[in-house]
């Protein structure tokens, strides 16, 4: 007889445990349009290089210039640089989407971006004794960035990508008012992989950002041009002024203003010496819009980031060196292979890291009579994925 009565003690026990059970996180369903992720990106980056532009008249000639009794000068600058941005860290959300399936997750979210720049600012200065003034700034800007969204949400959904832009900084021909600059940066996003809610899916579509800076040449944080640290450090050095600090150089040159050979350097020298900065948003648009499209049909997708045309020239052929590596951004554990018009193999490698990303050092001869260069990668799953085809120059 006990058998007989254990079995509806069993049942009754698997009616509570099935109670009691915690209802499981549904992944909820992203519509292929899933609305624009709103992007707030604080810009990283190692800071200034202090690096020394090239303007005409250059500093030795403004001097002479001042001391033959000029009470103003116009100097035109120049300035080209590249870097490797430490990670952009900021936020991302999605109201649209937090609508649309009913997860607040999507609401609130990280944004990492990590950014190969290339830039160049031209500059017209009114220069006096006394101050400087920024009379014209424009520029052209490339940028090649990777990126990760995270959201917080029951899938911990993520996408990665990269969002490469091609832009122009200022109006050419436009007077700077104010010391002030609005640039606005349209660019092309594509979605390399995605986890949680957005699995298996890639994607494009478009990223606009819009900022103001301060390009004031007479303050901390001002354009990159204007700083001149190779010229502080000489002058300390002529004149045993040390330690070469703002400070230091400003106390020097008060009293020696009315000094003939001096007080021209000084008008150059001590303003300089107070430019640390690079230049700095002092605005950012209320929403930074990425507007994607996704899809699941396709397996993955991949990106060649690096090498890439010069900024501003975004139809032209990306100038390489024998040594110049290959930056492949792709879906996470993929296997990528770069071959060159030839039929020649550039090198080999696998996306890793967070953002799966890929440089590769190029074979000996690799780049020689080649036209363009593309990446093909295999996914985990066996799945073979093309990147986009990028022309290039031997130099």
């Amino acid at each position: 007889m006990a058998p007989r009565r254990l079995l509806p003690v069993l049942a009754l026990l698997v009616v509570l445990l099935a109670t009691a059970a915690p209802a499981l996180a549904q992944t909820p369903t992203v519509p292929p349009n899933p609305g624009d992720f709103i992007l707030g990106i604080v810009p990283g980056g190692a800071g200034p290089t202090g690096a020394m532009p090239t303007c005409t008249p250059g500093l030795e000639t403004l001097g002479a210039l001042f001391m033959a009794g000029q009470t103003s000068v116009t100097a035109v600058c120049r300035d080209t640089s590249s870097s490797t941005q430490k990670p952009s860290v900021g936020t991302v959300s999605n109201p649209t989407l937090a609508g649309t399936t009913g997860d607040a997750g999507f609401a609130s979210g990280t944004a990492t971006m990590v950014c190969d720049t290339q830039q160049t600012t031209d500059m017209t200065l009114g220069i006096t004794p006394t101050t400087s003034v920024m009379q014209r700034f424009s520029g052209t800007v490339f940028q090649a960035c990777t990126f990760t969204l995270a959201f917080q949400d029951a899938a911990k959904s993520t996408l990665t990508g990269t969002v490469e832009v091609n832009g122009l900084l200022g109006e050419a021909n436009a007077p700077v008012v104010d010391n002030v600059v609005t640039i606005t940066i349209r660019a092309a996003v594509y979605v390399t992989a995605g986890t949680g809610a957005f699995s298996g899916s890639t994607g494009t579509g478009t990223f606009t950002q819009s900022q103001t800076i301060n390009v004031d040449p007479n303050q901390a944080g001002g354009a990159p041009a204007v700083e001149q640290t190779a010229a502080v450090t000489a002058f300390c050095t002529a004149n045993g002024i040390s330690p070469c600090s703002a400070a230091a150089v400003g106390a020097f040159c008060q009293t020696r203003l009315a000094d003939p050979v001096l007080g021209p350097q000084c008008a150059v020298i001590a303003p300089q010496a107070k430019r640390r900065g690079r230049v700095a948003p002092t605005a950012r648009a209320a929403s930074d819009a990425m507007k994607l499209t996704l899809t699941r049909k396709r397996a993955g997708t991949a990106r060649i980031l690096a090498p890439a045309p010069a900024a501003g020239k975004p139809k032209a052929a990306a100038p390489v060196k024998a040594t110049t590596r290959v930056r492949v951004a792709a879906t996470k554990g993929a296997s990528c292979t770069v071959k060159a018009s030839t039929g020649k193999t550039v090198g080999t490698g696998t996306a890793t890291g967070r953002y799966g990303s890929i440089r590769i050092r190029p074979a000996a001869g690799a780049y020689r009579s080649a036209t363009w260069i593309r990446a093909t990668c295999t996914t985990k799953s066996g799945a073979k994925v093309l990147s986009n085809k990028v022309r290039i120059s031997l130099r």
